[in-house]
């Protein structure tokens, strides 16, 4: 049974849970996104509807994944959280 909160430290887990996994539906899901992951095609292969928030390591890269995915902005809720913290 899944917790109340989710959260995805990776977007590989991210891909294969969003897409494969339905009681995400009714959880509260956070992504966090890598440096590397940001420069991968990983992005747009996450279900973001289920996904309440995402959490960038840095703020150049959540310019880089804004940059390219736009649409993000209105899909869900962002947030900068430094590696190391």
């Amino acid at each position: 049974m899944l917790s109340g909160l989710v959260i995805l430290s990776h977007c590989e887990l991210a891909i294969e849970l969003t897409q494969k996994v339905p009681a995400l539906a009714d959880k509260k899901v956070i992504v966090r996104l890598h440096s590397y992951e940001a420069l991968s095609n990983y992005v747009p292969q996450i279900n973001w509807k289920v996904v309440d928030h995402l959490i960038f390591v840095a703020k150049h890269i959540q310019d880089i994944v804004l940059k390219v995915f736009p649409q993000l902005r209105g899909m869900v809720e962002m947030s900068i959280i430094p590696n190391g913290v």
